[in-house]
C-alpha cells in the first residue's frame, strides 16, 4: 500500500473491512445452517467452529474492564472477540 493510504488511516478501514467480512460471512454460514430458535451457546459453538475452520483468529468468553471517563465501572464478559491483527496477508 502507499503511505498516503497508510497514513489516511484508510489501510485499518481495509483491514477492519475485511475482518468484518469474513466474521458476517462465517455468522450467515452458522444461520443457515442451523436457524433460528436455539441456545445462544449453541450459536456461539457454531460461529467459534467456521472462524477457526477459516483461520480467523479469536477469543471465547474474553474478560474486561469497563471504563467510564477512564475510571473502571465494571467487569464485562466479551462472547467473542476476533483479532484486528493483519494475520491474512
Amino acid at each position: 500500500m502507499n503511505q498516503e493510504l497508510r497514513n489516511s488511516g484508510k489501510e485499518t478501514e481495509l483491514q477492519d473491512g475485511k475482518i468484518s467480512s469474513l466474521v458476517i460471512e462465517a455468522a450467515i454460514k452458522v444461520h443457515k445452517s442451523l436457524g433460528p430458535g436455539f441456545l445462544e451457546s449453541f450459536y456461539e459453538e457454531a460461529i467459534a467452529i467456521e472462524l477457526t475452520e477459516s483461520g480467523i483468529p479469536f477469543e471465547r468468553q474474553k474478560s474486561t474492564v469497563l471504563k467510564y471517563k477512564g475510571h473502571p465501572i465494571g467487569e464485562h464478559r466479551l462472547d467473542l472477540l476476533v483479532s484486528g491483527n493483519s494475520w491474512w496477508n
